[in-house]
């Protein structure tokens, strides 16, 4: 059987909305029991499976997230999700691992392509990573990723290419490799986003929203940033409307289509 940067991506799409749980129950569900205690269905699941040096339970559990995301893709086999990943020997759960996996093995590096795994650091040592996430989408621009642990849940997000914080991909072990991964002509590119407008909600809307906030755009009011709330509301119609315009188009509606998706995403 194969495994692909596809497959891995629709693995953690399905898991976005899980919130980490304040105790050790309702593992399961994406919302009962939510808090701050740092547990996870996935930490359980990889413990069960003997990955790390003991139970990661309570831990920051972002790589963890990742772990079992390849985990589930190899249909639960460590051994084929470890090889995926580049990993060797059994240590922490933790993303400043995961990033010396990649490098001792040649595959980390600064071009993204979907299906990696993405790091980024926060404070001036380089020699460790302080976060990590899914590559689910690349542009000439922006990276949009997946990740566990982003606010105590799975949440998608988009960066811009040049992000300080960003300091490398690590490349797994895929057996079909995608064969294209940054989009430079966008005129009948299939973004597979959905068609959004006023009274749409969701996290495609946040990421509408997030794109926007980065191109600087405001509310209604002319001063206040747009908000990430996931909610199509007049706020952001009227964002979108001044963004179609600046970019060309003749009869801006606020609607999100194809042809807006595309300018978006591509940073245009």
């Amino acid at each position: 059987m194969g495994y692909t940067a596809k497959q891995l991506v629709e693995i953690a799409e399905a898991e976005i909305g899980y919130h980490e749980k304040a105790t050790n129950a309702n593992l399961d569900s994406k919302t009962a029991n939510s808090g701050k205690g740092n547990y996870t269905k996935y930490s359980r699941d990889l413990h069960k499976a003997g990955y790390y040096n003991g139970n990661k339970q309570g831990f920051d559990w972002c790589d963890q997230f990742v772990d079992w995301c390849f985990y589930q893709l190899c249909g639960k086999s460590k051994d084929k999700a470890e090889y995926l990943e580049c990993q060797t020997g059994k240590y922490g759960a933790g993303c400043g691992w995961s990033l010396k996996y990649y490098k001792a093995a040649g595959r980390l590096d600064m071009t993204p392509k979907v299906g990696d795994q993405i790091f980024f650091k926060y404070t001036n040592d380089d020699s460790t990573a302080d976060h990590t996430g899914i590559v689910v989408r690349v542009t000439d621009s922006l990276i949009e990723t997946i990740e566990g642990n982003s606010g105590n849940e799975v949440k998608r997000k988009v960066y811009q290419r040049s992000d300080k914080t960003i300091i490398g991909y690590g490349h797994p072990r895929y057996d079909a490799e995608p064969k294209k991964t940054v989009i430079k002509e966008v005129k009948t590119v299939d973004i597979s986003m959905p068609v959004l407008h006023k009274g749409s909600s969701g996290a495609a809307v946040k990421t509408l929203q997030r794109l926007l906030r980065q191109l600087e755009y405001v509310n209604a009011d002319g001063k206040t940033y747009i908000t990430i709330d996931g909610s199509f509301g007049s706020n952001t119609e009227a964002a979108v409307k001044r963004y179609q315009k600046n970019r060309g188009a003749k009869s801006p509606d606020g609607i999100v289509g194809a042809w807006t998706w595309n300018k978006l995403l591509n940073g245009r």
